[in-house]
C-alpha cells in the first residue's frame, strides 16, 4: 500500500509526507540515500528532531530462510519458466536501545553497535544472516503533536520488493569487486531475478549478484539481464579443469593464472550449458594452489554465501573466468633519463632527502588539452620535456600523470600511484594525477571513470584527504600539503573546470573528501 494510510482503533494513524532518514560515513557530509561503507568504517543516522516529538527506530529483515523464484528451479518441471515476480517476506524488528535518539551511531571501528536488547525476529539466527557485513535495511516512525508518521518501510514494498526510498547501508568487507559482493550479503536468494532486483539489493541468484557487485564497483550498472552461460560465452577463461569432492583434475596456481575476484562457473555431469557461477575469494589454505579448502563466494538458489570448494556446488566441469579490470596497463617511458630529472626535480623544488616516493594525500584532476589518446600518451611519454617554456625554467623533468582517461571512459595507468609525477606545482610529493583526453568538453563516461576511480584510490589509500582540480591547486598553497622552493615558480591553470569537478566530486560526496 503506497502513501499515508491509517491503522484501525487503538493503533497509530500514519499521515503526511514520509520521513527522511539522512546517513553518515565518518566524518562525511549527511545524505538522504543509502550509503555502502567499508567494514569498520562509522556510520550515523539521523531524523530532524521534532519538537515535543517522540522517535522509534526499525530494522527491516528480509526472510532469507526461503528460496524465492520468479522462474521455476532447475529441478523442476518445466525448468527455467518464468513463473512472474514473488514476493519476498520482510521482518521489522525494532531497535530498542535507540528508542527516542534522533541520530544513531550503527557501525564503527569494532563492528556493530548495540542496536537491540534481543531479537524477537528469527532471520537473525539463520546461517545466511551476518550482523557485520552485507545490507541492513531500517524505518523510522516519529509520534507527537502534529501526529504520526514513518519513513518508508516494508509497508510500501511491492512485488520488486522495498522501494529504493527505504534507508539501505551495505556494508562492505573490503575494498573492490569482492568488497562490492561481500555487500550482498543479507540479500534474498532470488531464482530469476531482474536487474531491478539485484541492482537494489531486493534478490539476487549466481550471476545476477556477480553482475551487480561488478556494476557497483565499477560505478556502471548494467540492466541487462544475464545468465551463467552468457558469462561463459564473453568472458575470457584464465584455467579450465574438472573437480570432484575437492580433487582437482590438473594443478592449478594462484597468481599463475587465477587471481581473488576471478568468476568459476560449473557444468554439471550430464548438462550441456554451463549452470552455477561464483567468485573465487583468495587463497584461502595459502598453500599457493586452487584447492578445495579455498573459498568461493556464490549464491542461488539460497543467498550469498561463503562456501570451500569441496563442498559440492562446482563438483563438475570448471571454467576459471577473468572479469576485465577497469584499469588498462599503458606504462610510459621511465628510464634512466626521467629518473635522473625526478631526483633533480624533487631536490631542487622540495628539498635534499625528499625523494621521488608519493604519500598519496590529494588525488588531482586534470586536462590534456589534446583531441585523442595517443596524441595524449605521446606527449607524456617523453622522459625530458620539451615545447613548454611555461614551466621549462621548472627543470628538465617532462610532465606526466598517473592516469589517463580516454573519451570513452577506458582509464589507462601511465605509471604506479606512489611514484612521483610532473602534474601539479607544489603538490607532487602528495598528489596522485588523474589526466582526461579533450579540453573543456571533457564526457559523461569520463565524468564516471573519474568517480570511479577516486573511489578505488580511496579505498587503496586512506591517506587521501582532498580531491582538487588543477584549477584549484593553488588553494591549497600555505598548507602542510603544500611544498615548493622557489617563490615564483607558479602556473595558473583552468582544468578541469567547476563544472567537471561539481559532477564528479557529486558521485563520491560520500567520501567526505575536502574540494
Amino acid at each position: 500500500m503506497c502513501g499515508p494510510f491509517l491503522l484501525l482503533a487503538g493503533t497509530l494513524a500514519f499521515a503526511g509526507p514520509p520521513l527522511s532518514i539522512e546517513a553518515r560515513v565518518d566524518e562525511g557530509p549527511w545524505l538522504a540515500h543509502s550509503v555502502s561503507p567499508l567494514k569498520r568504517q562509522m556510520v550515523r543516522l539521523r531524523v530532524t528532531p521534532a519538537a515535543g516529538g517522540a522517535i522509534r527506530w526499525y530494522q527491516v529483515i528480509p526472510d532469507v530462510s526461503k528460496m524465492y523464484k520468479n522462474a521455476n528451479f532447475p529441478w523442476e518441471r518445466d525448468a527455467y519458466r518464468w513463473v512472474g515476480l514473488t514476493r519476498i517476506a520482510y521482518d521489522k524488528e525494532e531497535l530498542t536501545e535507540f528508542r527516542g535518539r534522533w541520530e544513531v551511531p550503527l557501525f564503527g571501528p569494532d563492528g556493530p553497535t548495540r542496536w537491540t536488547a534481543r531479537y524477537a525476529s528469527a532471520q537473525v539466527s539463520s546461517p545466511y544472516y551476518h550482523p557485520d557485513v552485507g545490507s541492513f535495511w531500517f524505518q523510522a516512525e516519529v509520534t507527537g503533536p502534529g501526529g504520526a508518521r514513518r519513513s518508508p518501510g516494508p509497508e510500501d514494498a511491492d512485488r520488486h520488493g522495498l522501494p529504493a526510498s527505504v534507508m539501505r547501508v551495505s556494508v562492505r568487507g573490503g575494498p573492490g569487486f569482492l568488497g562490492h559482493l561481500s555487500s550482498f550479503f543479507n540479500v534474498p536468494g532470488l531464482f530469476g531475478s531482474v536487474p531491478l532486483q539485484s541492482n537494489n539489493y531486493l534478490g539476487s541468484d549466481c550471476a545476477d549478484t556477480l553482475v551487480a557487485a561488478r556494476g557497483k564497483w565499477l560505478g556502471r550498472e548494467s540492466d541487462r539481464n544475464y545468465n551463467v552461460a552468457a558469462l561463459v560465452t564473453e568472458l575470457p577463461r584464465v584455467a579450465e579443469f574438472d573437480l570432484a569432492g575437492g580433487t582437482f583434475s590438473k594443478r592449478v596456481e594462484w597468481g599463475r593464472p587465477v587471481l581473488p575476484g576471478d568468476f568459476v562457473a560449473v557444468r554439471y555431469k550430464g548438462a550441456r550449458s554451463y549452470q552455477h557461477v561464483g567468485a573465487l575469494t583468495g587463497d584461502t589454505d595459502g598453500d599457493g594452489v586452487l584447492s578445495g579448502e579455498d573459498t568461493t563466494y556464490q549464491a542461488g538458489p539460497w543467498p550469498l554465501a561463503e562456501t570451500p570448494l569441496n563442498a559440492g556446488p562446482f563438483d563438475g566441469h570448471v571454467v576459471v573466468l577473468r572479469p576485465s579490470s577497469p584499469i588498462k596497463e599503458k606504462p610510459i617511458a621511465f628510464g634512466e633519463k626521467r629518473r635522473k630529472a625526478s631526483a633533480d626535480y624533487s631536490e631542487r623544488h622540495y628539498g635534499t632527502g625528499a625523494g621521488t616516493t608519493v604519500t598519496p594525500r590529494v588525488v588531482v584532476l586534470h586536462w590534456t588539452n589534446t583531441a585523442t589518446l595517443k596524441a595524449a600518451f605521446n606527449a607524456f611519454d617523453k622522459e625530458e620535456l620539451e615545447g613548454r617554456p611555461d614551466i621549462a625554467a621548472g627543470g628538465t623533468l617532462n610532465v606526466s600523470a598517473h592516469f589517463l582517461v580516454d573519451r570513452d571512459g577506458t582509464i589507462h595507468r601511465l605509471m604506479p600511484e606512489t611514484r612521483m609525477a610532473r602534474h601539479v606545482i607544489g603538490l607532487n610529493l602528495v598528489a596522485v594525477g588523474i589526466e582526461n583526453v579533450g579540453a573543456d568538453n571533457l564526457t559523461e563516461d569520463q565524468v564516471r571513470a573519474n568517480a570511479w576511480l577516486v573511489r578505488d584510490l580511496k579505498e587503496r589509500y586512506p591517506t587521501i584527504t582532498h580531491l582538487i582540480g588543477h584549477h584549484e591547486h593553488q588553494r591549497l598553497e600555505g598548507t602542510p600539503l603544500w611544498t615548493e622552493r622557489e617563490a615564483g615558480y607558479r602556473t595558473v591553470k583552468p582544468d578541469p573546470g567547476p563544472g567537471f569537478m561539481k559532477k564528479v566530486r557529486g558521485l563520491v560526496a560520500d567520501l567526505g573528501l575536502v574540494p
